[in-house]
């Protein structure tokens, strides 16, 4: 197996650094912003990537589908001191909501 591997030299660090913005901003879907990274502004944001789910009416494990990570992020948004969590679900297929 052939490897690849990419050199940042001081020069390219130093030029991505210096064109950097100094902050910019997350929004939602609504337009709404959600997070300022400028200053000294940090966000934690909590959460893993599950590859299955405990079915809550079936009590059943399975593969999570499209409309579980619709509920999961229903679930986040109504959580005051959580601004955002990181993907939660892979779901495997597309399925209708």
């Amino acid at each position: 197996m052939e490897e690849h591997h990419a050199v940042l030299t001081q020069e390219v660090i130093d030029t991505a650094l210096k064109d950097a913005p100094e902050s910019f901003g997350l929004y939602d879907v609504t337009g709404k912003q959600t997070h300022d990274f400028s200053g000294h502004n940090v966000y934690f944001t909590p959460g893993s990537t599950t590859l299955n789910i405990l079915d809550p009416q079936a009590r059943k494990m399975r593969k999570p589908l499209t409309a579980d990570y619709v509920n999961f992020v229903k679930v986040v948004e109504q959580l005051t001191h959580i601004t955002s969590a990181s993907i939660s679900t892979c779901p495997p297929r597309h399925t209708s909501l």
